[in-house]
């Protein structure tokens, strides 16, 4: 066997024959020169162009993801380009001459210029998407076989270990060259067809010729030296377990959806969508978040010609486990349709679900402009984001933006510009609007922007054409409630919350952020970013910063004592008020428990402890009573799911029933849910029915804020302790809901509107009309309440609440066309009375009828005077 690192003399001297120690002579070590290979000029010229050409592509590929700027062609001309000139310098060198009797004398430079046609091929990929843009570890692979087959050179230099840990890399990276090259392989003819017309056609061919070039080396190793033939088993086993595990994993998920959507068929209820009932069953893991992926973004097998050598596609993604495992099932075809919404449902990505008319993929967010001004007197603020949207590609695209809104936040401006003016939106009905939309986008083409209202405090926001190489300017307001945090022996705190968005990418985006305080704020905390400079004069009431794109921030200040003004509007006076939680009379008669697997047995024990007599039930495809004798089996069943959608409508009488729910992360909005039986049942059977007292132990979930802002839960959150001191007491948090006021729990008041003639105005100065905005979206909610799922039986009432206040809600949208005509054609009109788009201008308030008789006496009394100096010199 070959030592790998030392060598004996070839002659022993005289004294070994003797059996005398000769220390000076015998067994004397040659120590490799690691250095050696630097000596070789192709070595050296070689690993700088491998080391340019990756920072070029590493380079482009940075560039790309912050700006979208593409220009395939002169980048792999360059990557191209770099790699004939060295082919061709080893060529003229004799150092590609394979069949040598020792390969292994030009080997190292060989390999460089291995990598750089790897590196070249992917830079053709682009253009020409053999395949699909690589998943994240694919990408790290693949830097660490270009790494691991420029080790090649120091293979045989390196001690025991490194050899060991090299041929481990490179068993590993050979199973992906293997796999790429069966993967390509009913495509060679094409691939030889493009040496010859195009010259570019080799670099198919690429893959085949890697794993020939490992292959033989680790054959050489296995031959030669017997310490690298278990890490060559290994590295290969390891592929091999790896994309089996996943195989089976795969298979399992599979089963799993199939045996689920059987079992749903034979449930004695049939309230919820399939795809909901599926949800709560399947884990959260990366093999079942792939597999609901695989067709919509992941590259499934399936040979043909649309697959290779078609067009690079915006969501598609190549995930060779994916690939492998699709070659022994594909995914079931009961899942398709449902895909979006499971995904939504368990991985939240609801801006990804949101349906586009057309592409985004070269959008970028280049600049972002955040002015804002807080009224801490009044708990709320108003914010205007700016946003600068930049095409970097070659056709014209569509803007689709998610906003998420602090909660109780309604957005009520919207500007786009056209042809370099602003043009302010006009609020209208959501079908009206969408609509419109759809008709000037679809059809048309020209300039519309929109805002609807999702739920979840989120809305969408979508601006068209954003056309190649120009810049759309947008403008979106956001009137918020400043959230208000108690702290024990310190003064209250209210917090800010930045509205962020999702949508066309903005990192290394500019932003300016300017915050205006209609009083000076004591006690103020600013994030990093926000703070001043060291040569920087801090402004009493403002905060100024310019830096890069920043998304998820909160500024805190103490909360100063509310103001007594009010704003007046249509005979009505809207104040704030200081307010609490009260408290009611309520002794339940039954408890009713909404199980998922947030819950524990801790909790569990704590509920059957405080019920004492009062009677508990679970809803396992029925309204079940817990006992001791079915609690471990029914609470072992339900607490499986990952979610629970509770049938709150079954409950026989909710005016004395006590839903007790702990709600996960995760699950379907109210909206998901439009056409099942659950949505029917909810118009049908509790459309006049009191509002079911809740209690929530974790954060509400989305589906249970909308239940509670709709007046439908009447919605409590603590601890298991607060929730047995409440049933101790026989007392439960009551109604917040008056037609004369509404509460904003997070702010800790309670606006109040008071009709002309009743509670004076206390203070001089009027409040913002923000104060009326948050009172009709709040007000609004309430009353659409359980008509949320009649869209075509919304009230003129609630559309004309929606108008005056100029609101964007479940009802309303606002939207931005391009002339007076398309808004007459659609039949889009301005309010004649109510508040314009608010702006950080003026509060957009509306005059009174007496203004407005002033205001006519003064326009009386100039042109009087006016003509008077006409005729008299004045």
């Amino acid at each position: 066997m070959n030592t790998p690192f030392t060598a004996t003399t070839s002659k022993l001297p005289l004294s070994s024959r003797t059996n005398q120690p000769a220390r000076h002579l015998t067994n004397v070590p040659v120590t490799p020169d690691p250095w050696a290979v630097f000596r070789k000029p192709s070595f050296r010229w070689g690993l700088l162009a491998v080391a340019l050409s990756a920072l070029v592509f590493a380079g482009y590929d940075w560039y790309i993801a912050r700006h979208g700027a593409q220009q395939h062609l002169p980048l792999f001309v360059f990557h191209y380009g770099l790699a004939i000139a060295c082919t061709l310098g080893l060529w003229m060198k004799n150092e590609l001459n394979f069949s040598k009797a020792q390969p292994e004398e030009g080997r190292p430079a060989r390999m460089l210029l291995l990598v750089l046609w790897l590196i070249s091929a992917y830079a053709l990929n682009r253009m020409i998407p053999v395949f699909q843009e690589s998943v994240l570890w694919l990408k790290g692979f693949l830097v660490l076989a270009g790494l691991l087959m420029i080790g090649v050179a120091w293979l045989d230099t390196l001690p025991v270990r490194g050899q060991q840990a090299l041929t481990f890399g490179l068993a590993l990276v050979w199973c992906l060259f293997f796999y790429q090259t069966l993967y390509v392989a009913p495509f060679y003819h094409i691939g030889a067809f493009g040496i010859i017309v195009l010259g570019i056609g080799g670099h198919l061919f690429i893959p085949l010729l890697l794993t020939i070039v490992l292959g033989r080396i680790l054959r050489r190793s296995w031959r030669e030296h017997e310490h690298r033939r278990p890490t060559i088993v290994a590295g290969i086993f390891v592929a091999l377990a790896v994309a089996g595990w996943f195989v089976y994993r795969w298979m399992q998920v599979d089963n799993q959806i199939r045996y689920t959507a059987n079992a749903v068929i034979t449930r004695k209820d049939d309230e919820l969508p399939t795809w909901v009932l599926l949800a709560q069953q399947l884990p959260t893991d990366w093999v079942t978040e792939r597999y609901l992926k695989t067709g919509a973004i992941y590259d499934q097998a399936g040979f043909s010609s649309s697959r290779v050598f078609g067009r690079q596609e915006e969501l598609k993604r190549h995930d060779p486990l994916v690939f492998i495992a699709t070659l022994f099932r594909t995914p079931a075809e009961s899942t398709s349709a449902d895909a979006t919404k499971l995904l939504t449902t368990l991985y939240g990505s609801r801006h990804v679900g949101e349906e586009r008319l057309w592409s985004g993929t070269h959008l970028r967010t280049s600049n972002v402009l955040t002015q804002s001004r807080l009224y801490p007197e009044y708990r709320l603020a108003y914010t205007e984001k700016t946003l600068f949207i930049k095409n970097r590609g070659p056709l014209q695209e569509e803007a689709l933006y998610t906003f998420h809104l602090p909660e109780g936040s309604v957005v009520t401006s919207l500007s786009l510009w056209i042809n370099g003016r602003e043009e302010k939106g006009i609020l209208t009905t959501k079908a009206k609007a969408d609509t419109a939309y759809r008709t000037v986008v679809g059809v048309e083409r020209r300039d519309p922007s929109v805002v609807h209202w999702r739920e979840g405090n989120r809305i969408s926001l979508r601006v068209f054409p954003c056309l190649p190489n120009e810049e759309r300017q947008v403008k979106i307001g956001i009137t918020s409630p400043l959230r208000l945090e108690n702290r024990l022996g310190k003064p209250s705190q209210l917090v800010y919350e930045n509205p962020w968005f999702e949508g066309p990418d903005g990192r290394g985006a500019t932003e300016t952020v300017k915050l205006e305080f209609s009083q000076k704020p004591q006690g103020l905390d600013l994030p990093e970013f926000l703070k001043p400079g060291w040569f920087e004069k801090p402004v009493e009431r403002q905060v100024l910063s310019e830096s890069t794109y920043q998304p998820v921030w909160a500024i805190r200040f103490e909360a100063p004592a509310l103001a007594k003004g009010g704003f007046s509007f249509d005979g009505n006076t809207y104040q704030l008020q200081s307010a609490r939680q009260q408290l009611e009379p309520f002794n339940p008669k039954a408890l009713y428990l909404d199980l998922n697997q947030t819950w524990t047995e801790a909790e569990l024990d704590q509920v059957f402890s405080l019920a004492g007599n009062c009677p508990i039930w679970v809803y396992d495809e029925g309204l079940v009573r817990l006992t001791e004798s079915n609690r471990t089996e029914l609470t072992e069943k339900l607490l499986q799911q990952r979610f629970s959608v509770f049938p709150f409508y079954r409950i026989p009488d909710p005016a004395s029933a006590l839903l007790i729910t702990k709600d996960a992360e995760i699950g379907p909005h109210l909206m998901d849910l439009v056409g099942s039986s659950y949505a029917q049942y909810i118009d049908n059977q509790f459309t006049n029915g009191p509002a079911l007292r809740t209690f929530c132990l974790a954060k509400p979930s989305a589906l249970t804020k909308t239940l509670t802002e709709l007046g439908i839960l009447q919605t409590d959150v603590g601890t298991v302790a607060e929730l047995e001191m409440l049933v101790r007491q026989q007392r439960f948090v009551a109604s917040s809901m008056t037609d004369q006021s509404v509460l904003l729990a997070q702010s800790g008041v309670r606006i109040t509107r008071t009709a002309a003639g009743g509670q004076p105005v206390l203070s001089e100065k009027p409040a913002p009309d923000h104060v009326f905005r948050l009172f009709a979206y709040n007000h609004l909610l309430k009353q659409i309440g359980r008509q949320y799922f009649l869209k075509d039986q919304f009230r003129e009432e609630h559309i004309t609440e929606a108008l005056q206040a100029n609101i964007v809600s479940p009802v309303s949208s606002l939207l931005v066309l391009e002339t007076q005509k398309d808004y007459d054609r659609f039949g889009i009109k301005k309010p004649q009375s109510g508040l314009d788009n608010a702006t950080l201008k003026n509060t957009g308030a509306v005059p009174e009828p007496h203004e407005w008789a002033l205001l006519g006496l003064f326009a009386i009394w100039v042109l009087y005077s006016w003509r008077k100096g006409r005729y008299v010199g004045f």
